[in-house]
């Protein structure tokens, strides 16, 4: 004896594609996120080089002050 079952294949696919579409809407959301911290990251990269270059500067700066504190 065997069992057949009978089901409308919009029954079976309607949900499948509902749940497709938000994953589709996530994984766009995902993207935006990931390009906007990836701006964040590179903002702050630029940042960091100024920061260094700034330390630089300051650290030559203070040989120029000791060699004139020296003079006195």
């Amino acid at each position: 004896m065997s069992v057949t079952i009978e089901q409308d294949l919009k029954e079976i696919l309607g949900p499948i594609n509902q749940k497709l579409d938000n994953l589709q809407k996530d994984v766009m959301d995902i993207k935006i996120v990931q390009a906007r911290l990836e701006e964040k990251v590179d903002s702050l990269e630029k940042d960091i080089e100024g920061v260094k270059e700034d330390t630089k500067e300051l650290k030559g700066s203070s040989g120029i002050v000791m060699q004139i504190i020296n003079l006195k």
